[in-house]
């Protein structure tokens, strides 16, 4: 196997797996990397006085079996990157070097992915489930929703097609939740609709709405963004460009990780102006991050009439706030103040 270009990331994420939740690479893979017969990498971390256990993290070299060509099972081990760096640093030789930064860089980008999918609220616990998520068979919308299933069921669901995972996990919800859930207050149903009224306020305050990251078909009768992603779409996976309508789930996890991948995009310049429809939940972490980096809060005088499929409409528990991320304030106080109280923030 060749080194590829710096830029092609994707190709040396292949050879990166997870393990308990933690990103791993194989003997196998090493061995095949850096030119070394298989048997002597093994004898290699055999041969370490060390022990294979770092106190912190569990076993830094794991056994394992694998298949060999022959169809017969063979040894070999499964390592974490502190494994990897301690068996790889006597290879020597400039293809060597090239490979270990290489693998470097596929860890990190393992391991930020990994971070983002605990960020939603995702255990990794199942390996299928995680094998699902890297090969975008399920987005992380779904994914959490089937995590909450035994593990048999999951691997059935995920024995479907792409699109009839999404149809089967949205007809076990239902059925879970059923209209007495949906009408409790945004506490577990994560489709609520936002009245087009506050749609129209912030499409002023904005000139326009290029992208809702959190949407499905039913929310762009309203919304009619240029850009919108759905569960099966998985706005976190995407690009947010110009200006961003933001009515994140509510599910816990989720919305942090919504929070999260704003204010990402919002930082790196992709997005320029956001607004964010979020219950005024000022004690929360997520919302104070929102705030610590706004121009403009609109509080609501009263509550927002929240619309689903099943019922006509639903007040939240809290008053709402409208969070405004951009340099246009004026356009947003004169778009909200009839309806809100509109304070600017002030960063020192």
């Amino acid at each position: 196997m060749q080194p590829e270009s710096t830029t092609d990331l994707l190709t040396v994420k292949s050879i990166i797996s997870v393990s308990n939740g933690t990103a791993t690479i194989s003997s196998t893979t090493v061995a095949e990397l850096f030119d070394r017969q298989h048997k002597h990498v093994l004898e290699t971390i055999r041969g370490f006085e060390t022990g294979t256990d770092d106190g912190v993290n569990g076993p830094v070299f794991r056994p394992v079996e694998y298949q060999d060509s022959k169809g017969e099972m063979r040894p070999a081990y499964q390592m974490n990157r502190d494994g990897f760096l301690f068996l790889t640093l006597g290879f020597t030789g400039k293809k060597a070097e090239e490979w270990r930064w290489k693998v470097i860089k596929a860890f990190n980008a393992m391991e930020d992915e990994l971070r983002r999918f605990r960020a939603a609220g995702l255990r990794l616990e199942s390996p299928t489930l995680v094998d699902a998520l890297f090969k975008g068979q399920v987005s992380i919308f779904t994914a959490k929703q089937i995590q909450s299933l035994p593990e048999e069921e999951q691997e059935q669901i995920l024995e479907l097609p792409k699109k009839e995972i999404v149809r089967a996990v949205r007809e076990m919800r239902q059925a879970k939740t059923g209209t007495q859930a949906a009408l409790a207050g945004l506490t577990g149903n994560n489709e609520w609709y936002t009245p087009s009224e506050w749609i129209e306020r912030a499409r002023q305050a904005m000139r326009s709405i290029d992208v809702d990251p959190a949407s499905n078909a039913v929310a762009q009768n309203t919304v009619q963004a240029s850009e919108w992603y759905d569960q099966e779409r998985d706005g976190l996976q995407q690009e947010w460009h110009g200006n961003v309508w933001l009515n994140p789930p509510y599910a816990r996890g989720l919305i942090e990780a919504f929070v999260e991948r704003l204010l990402e995009q919002y930082q790196t310049g992709n997005t320029q102006q956001a607004i964010v429809l979020v219950d005024n939940r000022t004690d929360t972490r997520w919302f104070q991050q929102l705030c610590s980096v706004a121009s403009a809060v609109a509080f609501t005088k009263g509550r927002v009439n929240f619309y689903n499929e099943t019922v006509e409409s639903s007040s939240p528990a809290n008053g709402s706030a409208f969070i405004y991320l951009g340099q246009n304030i004026h356009a947003f106080r004169q778009a909200f103040e009839s309806h809100c109280l509109v304070l600017f923030t002030i960063h020192c």
